[in-house]
């Protein structure tokens, strides 16, 4: 359970497969799935923070696949920042042993307006694995906007769901976002990622036609 501050400090294994659907069951409209995500889906999820990111915020931890494989891309001096309302998940989770990494027992909805306050230095991305199909309309707005507000100028807001249904509000606040499917996983996830920096993107793709262009030069030889 968390302490008095609403945070853990962390350390050891990940709960089974059968705890996990324990509290699946128990509180599906917060967990929003049944089984825990696949080790596909947690490296597709952590390959969407930009380049050096240091400090990430986490929308729903469950019971912390992605949470680690976001540590395992951190520097030294980075910070995880994992949001759990469910207080299973966030006991377990206080079980992980890394410095760089905190939980708070806080609903999303309050939390994402004060996200500045929650870490330390600029968020360079909010990774959210939340069931948004379960939350109110107004309530997914705020979340959306305030995550915008919080981000660096950089930054990315990644979102794993088992549909796009989010992907309209997420093109409301941000420049560009770029849709991916992870298929290796049950159920199979739509990986949103929206960029603060619209620019970057087109930057990105600009260079990648770039080097695919000199590739086929190159062969034409």
């Amino acid at each position: 359970m968390p302490n008095s501050n609403g945070r853990h400090r962390n350390s050891a294994k990940p709960n089974g497969l059968r705890r996990f659907l324990e509290v699946a069951l128990s509180d599906y409209r917060h967990v929003g799935a049944l089984l825990p995500s696949s080790k596909y889906a947690c490296r597709s999820v952590a390959n969407q923070l930009p380049t050096g990111a240091v400090n990430v915020v986490e929308y729903g931890a469950g019971s912390g696949q992605v949470s680690r494989e976001i540590l395992g891309r951190l520097p030294g001096h980075g910070q995880l920042v994992s949001l759990e309302v469910n207080p299973d998940f966030a006991a377990s989770l206080g079980t992980i042993d890394d410095p760089r990494f905190t939980v708070l027992y806080h609903d999303v909805v309050a939390a994402s307006a004060r996200l500045r306050e929650l870490c330390e230095g600029q968020i360079d991305a909010v990774v959210s694995g939340i069931p948004f199909s379960f939350i109110e309309p107004d309530d997914q707005r705020h979340i959306v906007a305030n995550t915008f507000d919080a981000l660096s100028p950089q930054g990315h807001f990644v979102v794993y769901q088992n549909s796009t249904r989010t992907l309209g509000l997420l093109e409301e606040h941000f420049p560009s976002v770029q849709v991916m499917f992870e298929p290796r996983n049950f159920l199979p996830y739509f990986i949103m990622v929206a960029h603060k920096n619209g620019q970057d993107v087109a930057s990105s793709g600009q260079k990648t036609a770039e080097k695919r262009k000199k590739r086929r030069l190159a062969t034409s030889r």
